[in-house]
């Protein structure tokens, strides 16, 4: 049984019907329901911080998240959350043993259980990799599979972005999949089923049905995504205000509209198509690090995190990437002890080295997907951002 379950599908009604109306009208979101009594794991993709209440508006019955463990550290709001619907905790960048086996008991308790298969939202407008145990874990469930597709997240909050559109939101089920048939599938089978019910192209949709997503400072922090300069080949030179932005360095400059396109300076329309670009250049980059090339930041703090949610900060100062360390201000880590990295939000860099949880922050507008690319690359890590 699991503890306080029937507190947790109280309040889940009660929010669900106060809520669901005001997240609609604001998020301008419809969503084909979900309405099974067995237990079941819904699988979605993932865009918008606002991704698990829409879920919740859609399903008749209470769901549980996987979450990431960030949010449990955010204090009163924290206990209050954990109290009210106790979702559970998983470390971005690294598999979870205790979330997986978390996730089936409740399964098996006759809960269900939501996982946005990512781990993360895109920094591109595609959906990303599904996370490689996610199938493993599906199966191990033992129960139904529901593939939610959540449409227009991206195009409302790109990762990246500084401001939120309006346009429209809706979520359809893809796949109803029964225990039954989930219990004859490999978990191969069932990671092929996710990517294939998963995918999601935001520019390719807009290319087919032209939504406005209206809002101001459309370009603002496009640079936390954006890294390189397709024209001259620099890193960190791109510098967004309002609409538009440039690079620094050759003086190239370009906007982005309301539909989400750029008018194609740079030589790309789309941060879909640029980023695609900037992935065939991070191993060259790489090589230019491992050759003595540095990349860093000023104002930069590393804090280590305890598995009691509970943070610590150790220094303050310059982050400097060389090619087999990263120093932040009087703390140096080498990169052969990091073996496993991700990024929370578009600002954050959390990753595990010799058996501690270290999470890298600083003031918002600074570029840690970089460090992350970078890092994966010289380290020869598995790619999900």
């Amino acid at each position: 049984m699991i503890k306080g379950f029937t507190r947790h599908k109280i309040l889940y009604g009660i929010l669900r019907t106060i809520a669901s109306p005001i997240i609609c009208l604001i998020l301008n979101f419809k969503g084909q329901i979900i309405d099974r009594k067995d237990p079941y794991i819904v699988v979605a993709n993932h865009n918008t911080d606002w991704d698990s209440l829409m879920l919740g508006v859609v399903s008749r019955r209470q769901i549980y998240f996987v979450a990431s463990e960030h949010i449990f550290r955010k204090g009163f709001a924290s206990k209050l959350l954990r109290w009210a619907l106790n979702p559970i905790a998983r470390l971005k960048g690294r598999t979870e043993y205790h979330a997986a086996m978390d996730t089936v008991r409740r399964i098996r308790a006759g809960a269900n259980v939501g996982i946005f298969g990512e781990g993360n939202r895109s920094f591109n407008g595609r959906t990303g990799r599904i996370h490689r145990s996610t199938g493993k874990l599906v199966k191990s469930c033992n129960c139904r599979l529901i593939t939610y597709k959540l449409i227009g997240g991206y195009m409302t909050t790109p990762r990246w972005a500084k401001t939120r559109r309006r346009g429209k939101l809706r979520g359809i089920i893809v796949g109803d999949y029964p225990k039954e048939e989930i219990s004859k599938m490999h978990p191969d089978e069932i990671m092929q089923i996710l990517a294939r019910d998963l995918q999601e192209d935001a520019y390719d949709r807009q290319l087919e049905e032209q939504v406005r997503f209206k809002g101001r400072d459309l370009a603002e922090s496009i640079e936390t995504s954006l890294y390189t300069c397709p024209k001259c080949q620099s890193v960190d030179t791109l510098k967004s205000h309002g609409n538009d932005f440039s690079c620094s360095k050759c003086g190239t400059s370009d906007t982005i509209d309301e539909f989400g396109f750029f008018t194609g300076s740079f030589g790309y329309r789309t941060v879909s198509d640029w980023d695609r670009w900037q992935d065939t250049q991070v191993e060259g980059i790489a090589e230019r690090i491992t050759a003595g090339m540095t990349v860093s930041d000023e104002n930069i703090s590393l804090y280590k995190v305890d598995p009691n949610h509970e943070d610590e900060l150790l220094t303050t100062g310059t982050l400097t990437l060389s090619n087999d360390q990263l120093v932040v201000g009087d703390r140096t880590i080498p990169l052969s002890e990091i073996r496993e990295i991700g990024l929370i939000k578009s600002d954050r860099i959390f990753f595990g080295a010799d058996n501690v949880q270290y999470e890298v922050r600083a003031p918002r507008g600074w570029c840690a997907r970089k460090y992350f690319a970078f890092i994966v690359a010289l380290n020869h890590l598995p790619y999900t951002n």
